[in-house]
């Protein structure tokens, strides 16, 4: 089916035939040429479901029949089983005699000139049983045929030596069964000539097929401009290959002989996929220039695909036919056919090309090795032939009237914007509404059958329609077209006048109507108002009342008003330019004005009032025709009947209408009833609500006691009544009031009160009392801040209940204190709100004071489980005392609670202090108060304590230090006195320096009295550095080449650091394996500090010794480890690969090793990897290998790797960080590996393919598995060339070898066979059981037409010939080399046709003398000029021989000669018989 929503085409010609009985009894006029897109549109879209493929049958009934024969190796066609239409074979049926194999086909009439030829076109080779069978063909194989080809089988098996299933048949008239009786089966695509006949057969067989719909063109059926190019659709057997998916592929035999456009695809294969069918324009050589491209889903073996008009291809001249698999190769089946050119016909892009776009340029540097014929057609039609809806003309008027017809012509034109000179294209005219979307109309066509069409519509519609023309869904130049339709001229027939036909008017009062002017299609026509007029006559007659007619306010709509002033019946005519209006005259029925109660109406009713205010209501009175009167005395009152009675003033306005006025002012619903003279009027009875007046505050009323005793924190509520002038309670808003509170103690206003309306619209007030005093209470209105009369109220509020939370604590005992010094606080009593619950606070009540004596739990705790109740004194005023004394520092904590809940605040963290200091509790301590080194400073410590043993933490300087010698004070000179420092956590510091070596006594005075303990001895020693209490300071592990310190610090006896130099420390680092020591270079700081520098160049592990006049220093001797310094690229080593003693290579394919010792500049191996080393190789050719980074063992030891499988010099560059190792680049020569027999290379086109009888040259090379050349002795060689002739039998073709090269490496190898077929050659070496084998294809010398030769007989001249003799020559057939076929086989055909007045035609007789001549007979039966045809006829078509034709003059008989002399006669008669037998002979051939 056609792909995209497409229909078959039997189906189209249904929907045709319907569409022409629907359109043709639904338009009057016949239907057009031109218009056929009419009978198969509805509404736009196709009508009718999409059917199925017409499926058929093609074959004889399948019944048991009475004979079945097998003559072996036969071919069979039966030409009455002939195909009609295109189609596909979808399953066999047949009935046969036996189990075996079966070959059904299909045959084709060849293109020769023997009728009795005929091409295979594809076969399926099934395996039959005896009895009926019938056999489905899967997609793939499915058989795809021709109109007018035919049915045909051959019995047996494929390899023709098993069993063989035999069809049946009949004997019988009807039958026409030919037969082929050569051996080989036949390939699709060849030829057989089927001259052996059996008429009298009818077989048992019979094939099931699908049609292909003809190719569709916008719902036509496809047109005889339509060409195609393209190989047949037949079943094909080839598929190309799973690695060409994503290739474009282009046909360079399948070229375009005229511009035009593709319009369908067609196309065979096997496969479900996704094609893209494209059009290649040659640039140059390989380079291809992507014209276009259709891409469609392809899900059957061969479908057919319309390309829609906006995705069709336009070409040119030379463009070729290509394709690309998009997902699944092999989507196009295809057949190896001979090359005929020289070079084969299909070429792809390279595998790893991106996918072309339109308007680039691809190369196509492949091809495939033999020419093959892919199924594949398009569907294209010439750029004259094809319609361009742009460039063709139209002109379509743009404005027009209402029923007129619009008419214009349409010339066509092609691509090339040339005038077509036929018609037979389907233009349509499409009219559409701008204003109605569902508006279409389709325009009439007419084929005029010279390129130029008329077409012609009319419309009856006025308004804005726009027409379209297109032709294929293309519009034409400037199409759509704007069109205005307007109205045709006013008609009385559809003119008319709004209302009804009698008219019930009231007596003077106006009476207005509107007049509606139409054209015959009932088009609003407009008209002069002037052209209007109106006659209004009475019965008798008499003219009456006074018309108006203007312009109304719509188009083509015109008001007219009238009046009468006296009652009757009356005749009004309508007139339109002087005539009557069809539906004219009206009735008038003309009425006295009288108030109709039950029309009448109140023109206001409001129905909500407010109390006090005057209302008034409106009654409007209507006469009996619904008009309004416009005169009064009528009788119209309003009664109202609620909370009191009321009754409304009524004014009569004397124009028709009447105001009632009333008054409310107590509130309520009252029920209000209309009356006009008694009766009642439209919605007269109805209710009505007062409202309340604005609020009064004269008039509210604050409902409280002018005193009221309150409670702190509890809530009070005080309510004001709201109401208006008329004491009505009125509903207000909670904010409308407002209080104002003011305490009577402090004068000051206080915000704690709330509104809130309730269900019976009193405000409620809400005072929250808080602080317990005196308040004034006032109630005010919000707004005006205007004040009620009743006020202002006198609230007193006492305080509430005791809230231990709200009380509080305060005094700086809860917060600091002194260890021994008393702590006081104090615990004030309030309520929630904070009032201090006192008698002072009840100075206003009647009532005593009676809240003291409540009991308070306190507890204070501390450290060291501290743990002490408290009672707190009373002071009867609301007011509790706590005291405390306690001699420990720390944090206590003060509980303060009353039955379990705790006071606001608690518990209280207390901070206890530490007292003075005292001499008795406070300590020396530190090593200067009892040693001290000379001139070095000296240091101890005194810890500050109180008299409770608390450590003073920070205290003031009031301590001192004496330093006596022999009882007399030791003077600044001799002893330099410091002081004291700051203290941190209670240790002062005292430094002090001794100048002389001896025994002092050390006084520590606080405030001028001695600590305990003090004085005390200080013995002063002189300083001294001891290596034994001396530090070093040094790396362990340092870098060979890199300088190293080792820091010095002396100390002395005390392991007081010394502030002095002059020590000769001496550092020496040795090695066993290392003869010289190295000693370090001693730098002196000259402040008891010194620094040892060396530098070590021998990795190793090192003793190092640092001693002081031969004393070790403290923790010697130490190990220093010395570490390999950078990697240096020029010390570093490498090992190169084992090469052969004897040749100094490598083998290829064997592993090539490079080992790296990296070392740094003083030659230590490095012991640990990361060094960044570079390798590249380059093989023989010049490339680099990839994958060859060193690998890091971890251990300073890198390898490269790899295999080289290029035998030559392989160049190794290896380096650090770019710079190249010793000795880098390196060489490494590789030679060829063991002979690969498998791996020999023949070259050249007799490698596999030769010709019989002649010599062939092909050059063999040796190589190892790899690739490489290896040279051989030529005498180990064995090669032959032989000929399958059989199973066991075979041609051998003479051989020889010989070197081609010095080297042994390139051999010459020259055979020549004499027989076709298949040949082997098989190469080997002597020794050797292995061999190598290649096919060789041994084919026959084509003879080449234009080198054939013409030889005349003896010394004739080819150009004569005598009448009725018989005349011969000689074909020499020559190949394309120019050489002389030794063998015969061709088909040559020789013909001679009269010209010049003479009309005969004479076949030659050819006969093959087999040694490549060819020995030529003929004779002419008339003289005169003939020409002569020599043609080479080959797979069916013919060729001319070389120098032909050429001209034969045949020379009358010598008796005729003679003859001429004597006076004429008249010819003698040739037998009828004999002349009929020789046209009919003629006709023949």
């Amino acid at each position: 089916p056609l792909t995209r929503g497409g229909v078959s085409s039997m189906a189209r010609a249904a929907v045709f035939v319907l569409g022409l009985l629907l359109v043709s009894a639904a338009v009057a006029v016949p239907l057009q040429t031109g218009s056929a897109e009419v009978a198969f549109l509805q509404e736009g879209t196709e009508a009718g479901a999409q059917p199925e493929l017409n499926v058929g049958n093609n074959g004889h009934d399948v019944v048991l029949r009475g004979s079945h024969s097998l003559t072996p190796k036969t071919d069979y066609i039966d030409k009455n089983l002939r195909f009609s239409m295109d189609g596909v074979l979808t399953k066999w049926s047949f009935f046969c005699k036996g189990n075996g194999y079966l070959h059904l086909q299909v045959w084709r009439r060849a293109t020769s000139h023997d009728f009795r030829d005929y091409e295979l076109v594809g076969e399926n080779i099934v395996t039959a049983k005896d009895g009926y069978n019938l056999v489905p063909v899967v997609p793939s194989q499915q058989i795809a045929f021709q109109a007018g080809d035919v049915v045909g089988w051959r019995q047996g098996d494929p390899d023709h030596t098993g069993a063989s299933a035999l069809l049946v048949f009949d004997e019988g008239a009807g039958g026409d069964v030919w037969a082929n009786g050569a051996p080989l089966p036949c390939k699709c695509g060849e030829h057989k000539r089927f001259d052996e006949a059996l008429p009298q057969r009818t077989y048992s067989i019979s094939g099931t097929f699908r049609y292909f719909p003809d190719v569709k063109i916008k719902g036509l059926v496809m047109d005889r401009d339509l060409r195609k190019l393209g190989h047949n659709i037949v079943g094909r057997k080839g598929a190309d290959a799973e690695d060409l998916t994503r290739i474009s592929f282009v046909d360079t035999s399948l070229k375009f002989d005229s511009p035009g456009v593709v319009e369908a695809w067609f196309k065979h294969g096997g496969r479900e996929g996704t094609i893209t069918f494209q059009v290649w324009r040659q640039v140059h050589n390989d380079e291809f220039l992507l014209v276009g491209e259709n891409m469609f889903v392809t899900h059957q073996s061969v479908e057919l695909f319309e390309v829609p008009r906006g995705d069709r291809i336009a070409f040119q001249v030379g463009d070729m036919i290509g394709w690309r698999y998009e997902s699944e190769p092999g989507l196009l089946s295809f057949d190896e056919i001979e090359e005929t050119l020289g070079q084969p016909n299909v070429r792809w892009t390279a595998p790893d090309t991106d996918r072309p776009l339109v308007g680039k340029i691809a190369f196509f540097p492949e091809s495939h090795s033999d020419s093959r014929s892919y199924s594949i057609q398009a569907f294209y039609r010439d750029a004259a032939g094809v319609v361009n809806a742009f460039h063709s003309r139209c002109k379509v008027d743009t404005d027009t009237i209402a029923g007129h017809d619009v008419t214009f012509t349409i010339t066509s034109h092609d691509m090339l914007d040339r005038p077509q000179v036929k018609g037979g294209k389907p233009w349509l005219v499409r009219v559409s509404k701008d204003d109605d979307p569902q508006f279409k109309q389709w325009g009439r066509v007419i084929d005029v059958g010279d390129g130029t069409y008329v077409a012609s519509f009319t419309l009856y519609k006025t308004g804005q329609y726009h027409v379209g023309v297109s032709v294929y869904d293309e519009p034409a130049e400037g199409s759509p077209f704007a069109l205005t339709v307007h109205p045709a001229p006013p008609s009385l027939r559809t003119t008319y006048c709004t209302g009804p036909r009698v008219h019930d008017i009231v007596q003077d009062h106006w009476s207005v109507f509107q007049i509606v002017v139409r054209d015959e299609f009932d088009n609003l026509s407009p008209i002069d108002p002037a052209r209007l007029s109106l006659l209004v006559r009475s019965r008798t007659g008499s003219h009456w009342g006074v018309q108006i007619v203007e312009g109304g306010t719509s188009f083509a709509v015109y008001d007219a008003a009238y009046v009468v002033d006296r009652t009757g019946t009356f005749n009004m005519t309508v007139l339109m330019n002087d005539q009557p209006l069809e539906e004219s005259p009206y009735t008038l029925q003309v009425r006295p004005d009288v108030t109709d109660p039950s029309k009448s109406f109140l023109l206001s009713k409001q129905r909500i009032v407010i109390a006090g205010e005057l209302t008034t209501y409106k009654v409007q009175a209507v006469n009996f025709t619904d008009t309004p009167r416009i005169r009064g005395l009528d009788r119209v009152t309003l009664s109202l009947v609620g909370p009191e009675n009321l009754e409304a003033t009524t004014v009569d306005h004397h124009d028709g209408t009447y105001s009632l006025s009333w008054t409310a002012t107590v509130t309520g619903v009252y029920n209000a009833t209309v009356l006009v003279n008694s009766e009642g009027i439209v919605d007269g009875v109805f209710s009505v609500r007062v409202d309340p007046a604005a609020l009064d505050v004269a008039s509210c009323v604050v409902e409280a006691p002018s005193h009221l005793v309150l409670t702190a924190g509890v809530p009070h509520n005080i309510t004001v009544l709201p109401r208006d002038r008329f004491h009505n309670l009125r509903p207000v808003e909670a904010s409308t009031f407002d209080a104002v509170v003011t305490r009577m103690d402090t004068d000051r206003q206080v915000d704690n009160v709330t509104q809130f309306v309730l269900p019976d619209s009193r405000v409620q007030l809400t005072f929250f009392p808080v602080k317990a005093t005196r308040h004034k209470f006032e109630v005010i209105l919000a707004k005006t801040e205007e004040r009620l009369p009743e006020g202002p109220l006198t609230l007193t509020v006492e305080p509430g209940s005791l809230s231990v939370k709200d009380s509080v604590a305060f005094g700086w005992g809860l917060t600091t204190s002194v260890a021994g010094y008393p702590a006081s606080f104090s615990v004030e009593q309030r309520d929630h709100w904070g009032n201090n619950i006192t008698a002072a606070a009840y100075e206003y009540l009647d009532r005593p004071w009676s809240r003291f004596g409540e009991v308070w739990d306190v507890v204070l705790y501390g450290p060291d489980k501290f743990n002490r109740t408290l009672q707190l004194g009373d002071k009867k005023n609301g007011f509790y005392n706590g005291v405390y004394t306690v001699t420990r520092t720390g944090v206590y904590h003060l509980h303060i609670s009353m039955h379990g809940v705790a006071l606001s605040g608690s518990p209280f963290a207390i901070h206890v202090h530490p007292a003075d200091a005292s001499v008795t509790t406070s300590i020396i301590v530190g090593q200067g108060a009892h040693h001290a080194i000379q001139d070095i400073p000296s240091t101890f410590t005194i810890q500050a304590r109180d008299a409770y043993n608390n450590i003073i933490e920070r205290c003031c300087s009031d301590y001192s230090f004496q330093l006596v010698r022999d009882h007399e004070l030791v003077t600044h000179s001799q002893a330099r006195w410091v002081g004291t420092a700051h203290g941190v956590d209670g240790l002062y510091e005292v430094s002090y320096v001794a100048s002389s070596v001896g025994t002092y006594q050390a006084h520590v005075l606080l405030r001028g009295e001695p600590l305990k303990g003090s004085p005390f001895d200080v013995e002063v020693v002189p300083d001294v550095t001891h290596p034994e209490h001396s530090e070093a300071t040094f790396e362990d592990h340092v870098s060979a080449g890199t300088g190293a310190t080792v820091g010095i610090r002396s100390f002395n006896k005390t392991s007081e650091p010394r502030l002095r130099g002059g020590d000769d420390w001496v550092v020496v680092l040795s090695n066993p394996n290392v003869e010289d020591p190295v000693t370090a270079d001693l730098t002196n700081f000259k402040n008891g500090t010194y620094t040892a520098t060396y530098v070590p160049f021998r990795a190793g592990e090192y003793t190092m010794t640092i001693r002081l006049d031969g004393r070790e220093i403290q923790g010697g001797p130490f190990t220093v480890t010395v570490g390999p310094g950078p990697t240096s690229p020029e010390q570093s080593s490498v090992r190169t690969p084992v090469v052969d003693p004897v040749d100094g290579q490598v083998e290829a394919g064997t592993l090539a090793e490079f080992v790296i010792k990296a070392k740094d500049a003083y030659g230590n191996d490095r012991l640990q990897g990361g060094d960044t080393f570079e390798a590249s190789v380059l093989r023989p050719d010049g490339e680099a290998l990839t994958d060859v980074a060193p690998v890091d063992e971890g251990d300073g030891t890198f390898y490269v790797r790899f295999v080289p499988s290029q035998a030559g010099e392989y160049s190794i560059k290896l380096a650090l960080d770019g710079t190249p190792l010793s000795g880098s680049p390196f060489s490494l020569s590789v030679k060829a590996a063991a002979l690969d027999l498998q791996n020999t290379e023949l070259v050249g086109t007799c490698a596999h393919t030769a010709f019989e009888d002649k010599p062939c040259k092909l050059l063999m090379r040796a190589r190892d598995h790899l690739g490489n050349v290896r040279a051989v002795r030529p005498a180990r060689w064995l090669v032959s060339v032989a000929v399958e002739q059989g199973e066991s039998a075979s041609d051998n073709c003479p051989t020889t070898i010989v070197p081609a090269t010095e080297d042994n490496t390139e051999f010459t190898v020259t055979y020549t066979c004499s027989s076709l077929g298949t040949a082997s050659a098989h190469i080997g070496l002597a020794g050797s059981d292995e061999e190598f084998v290649q096919e060789i294809q041994v084919k026959a010398v084509l003879t080449d037409p234009t080198r054939t030769l013409l030889r005349p007989a003896s010394s004739e001249t080819l150009a004569m010939v005598t009448k009725g003799s018989t005349k011969t020559f000689t074909i020499e057939a020559r190949d394309t080399e120019g050489e002389k076929r030794t063998r015969g086989g061709d088909t040559f055909t020789v013909d001679l046709d009269g010209i010049n007045g003479v009309s005969e035609h004479v076949s030659g007789n050819v006969i093959d003398m087999e040694d490549g001549t060819y020995m030529v007979m003929f004779a002419v039966n008339h003289v005169g000029q003939y020409t002569c045809s020599v043609r080479l006829v080959r797979e069916g078509i013919p060729t001319p021989v070389r120098d032909t034709p050429f001209t034969v003059t045949s020379n009358p008989e010598e008796e005729e000669e003679e003859q001429e002399q004597e006076p004429p006669k008249p010819p003698e008669p040739t037998p009828q018989p004999i002349q009929m037998k020789r046209v009919q002979c003629c006709m023949r051939a």
